[in-house]
Parts: structure tokens; C-alpha cells; sequence
């Protein structure tokens, strides 16, 4: 099992949980200055990005000893990572590039109201890239990532096959012993992320060429 050696503490009823800490010490992280724009949408990707590594590296030592009861759990965590980088960072493109595609206020507003539909949200999102790199020669094949997100989507279309084990109406969220290969998953992914960084790199690249 996974254990964590901490302080112990008598409980009380007066307890409160989550404490400003301010100025910065050791023990507090800090969230609220990130806003609510672009960078923040890559601010939330990278927090979970790390959380992406940090699950796998776990599942990965629980594979070694063969510990199943760890195994079949941080299942759940890792996926929902997974969707939700992809979530977050197709959300962090639109949301900065979609004023080269003249798009305003209000359609953002319409585009966030997608919910958790990702599919949805990419096939809004490729135009704009599209359109910022009509006119460059560019390595990247959007077609690949119209591939990946798509199977992100289809594993998971409505955000809750990770989150819970049944819906409002008391039926289960997964019916049959489904398994899923971590380890290709896990090589997969990874390389899907850097390539999805790669294409915004190359797109601020050719705005700043051509500023």
C-alpha cells in the first residue's frame, strides 16, 4: 500500500481546513494569481501533467511488486489526468490564439459552455491553428491529433467513467471488466502532450517571425 508518514493530529470540530498563507512559506502553495485567461489554462495542464508523472511512477512500482490492489486503483486517477490535460491544454490553445481567428468575448463564452465534451472542443479549436498556420510549412499533422482526442473522448465522452462508479440513476459507469494497458498508454500519451506543445511552440514562433 501506499503510505504517508505525517503528523499526527486530534481532530476537532472547530478544525479549519484550508488556511491562507501568506506571505509564501514551505507549506503553502499559491493559486489564485494565475487568473482567469490563457496562461492559467496552462498553468492548470502543467499542474496535472505533473500529477500525470507522479501517478504513473507510483503505478509503475506497484506493477514491479505485482500489487494489484494498487494497481486496479490508481487506474481511475491516471485516466481522468489524462482527459483532463487534453481538456485543459486544447482550452489554453483556443483561449489564446482564437484572436487571429477574429473570434470574441462572446464566443469564448459559448465555447466553454461545451462542458467536459473535448471532441467537441478540439474540432472548434483546429480551425484556428489551421488558419494561423495556413501560410507556413508545418511538420505537425493535426490529423494525429484529431486521432488521439477523439479516443480520449470516446474512452470517457461525458468526464465521469473515472470519477464515479455509477451515474444519478444508481447505474454502473463501467459494465464489464475492462482493462487498459498503462505502460503503452503511458508512452502514447506522453509523446501526444509533447506533440500538442510542439505545436504551440511552432505556432508562437511564426507569430513572433512575423510581429
Amino acid at each position: 500500500m501506499i503510505q504517508f508518514v505525517m503528523e499526527r493530529i486530534k481532530l476537532n470540530k472547530s478544525d479549519k481546513l484550508f488556511i491562507d498563507s501568506i506571505p509564501r512559506t514551505k507549506q503553502s502553495a499559491h493559486y489564485g494569481w494565475i487568473g482567469g485567461g490563457y496562461g492559467a489554462f496552462k498553468n492548470y495542464y502543467v499542474g496535472y501533467k505533473k500529477a500525470f508523472y507522479i501517478i504513473f511512477k507510483e503505478w509503475e512500482k506497484a506493477s514491479k511488486k505485482g500489487a494489484i490492489d494498487i494497481l486496479d486503483t490508481l487506474v481511475f486517477p491516471y485516466c481522468f489526468v489524462v482527459r483532463h490535460m487534453a481538456e485543459t491544454f486544447i482550452k489554453y490553445l483556443y483561449m489564446k490564439y482564437a484572436s487571429y481567428a477574429l473570434i470574441g468575448e462572446e464566443d469564448k463564452k459559448k465555447f466553454l459552455n461545451h462542458d467536459h465534451n473535448i471532441y467537441e472542443a478540439w474540432k472548434k479549436t483546429r480551425p484556428i491553428i489551421d488558419k494561423v498556420l495556413k501560410d507556413q510549412t508545418s511538420t505537425f499533422d493535426l490529423e494525429i491529433v484529431d486521432s488521439y482526442v477523439k479516443q480520449i473522448y470516446d474512452f470517457d465522452n461525458r468526464s465521469m467513467k473515472m470519477r464515479y462508479p455509477c451515474n444519478k440513476k444508481l447505474e454502473a459507469t463501467n459494465t464489464s471488466n475492462e482493462a487498459v494497458n498503462i505502460i503503452h498508454l503511458h508512452k502514447h500519451v506522453e509523446s501526444f502532450f509533447n506533440y500538442l506543445e510542439g505545436i504551440d511552440n511552432e505556432i508562437t514562433g511564426t507569430l513572433l517571425f512575423f510581429q
